[in-house]
């Protein structure tokens, strides 16, 4: 199956991932999804998503963390 868009779900609920996916996948949208955002770093610089719906309030690396470090990279500033 041939998805019109990629996105990456940062969230360390399961449930929220599995949400997005029920939500997204009948518009023909791929969600993968990470519970770390150390995780969700390494997921994107490997294969960039097309967007990414990043959760705030998580353990060892926060969202806002995540979101600085991919404004910081050139790969990744634009997702």
């Amino acid at each position: 199956m041939s998805y019109r868009a990629r996105v990456l779900c940062i969230d360390d609920e399961p449930g929220v991932v599995e949400l997005i996916s029920l939500i997204l996948k009948p518009q023909n949208i791929q969600v993968d999804g990470v519970n770390s955002g150390r995780e969700g770093l390494d997921v994107m610089r490997k294969d960039p998503p097309d967007a990414v719906l990043l959760d705030i309030m998580m353990p060892e690396m926060d969202g806002w963390e995540v979101y600085k470090q991919m404004r910081a990279d050139d790969k990744l500033k634009d997702i």
